[in-house]
């Protein structure tokens, strides 16, 4: 859904460039090429090579939270984990 917005975001923001003000123009094409980055190489890339590299650290959770999941009973899938 967030990658969507971006996308959508990345699409619509170049439409700026054809303003007849330069500013507006570099706002536009800047800030499209910004988002579009942002969306394919940290949440594409980055982001997965971080949380496997980070492995089950990635996973932390305050004393807090993890009592009340493990009162509950909520857990991560191994699917999450693997």
């Amino acid at each position: 859904m967030v990658t969507t917005a971006a996308l959508l975001l990345a699409v619509s923001l170049p439409a700026f460039g054809t303003s007849g003000v330069s500013f507006v123009q570099l706002f536009g094409i800047g800030t499209g090429l910004a988002i579009l980055m942002d969306a394919t190489l940290i949440r594409g890339v980055l982001v997965p090579v971080g949380m496997r590299l980070l492995g089950g650290a990635a996973w932390w959770a305050p004393r807090p939270l993890r009592r009340l999941h493990d009162r509950i009973g909520i857990e991560e899938s191994e699917l999450v984990r693997s």
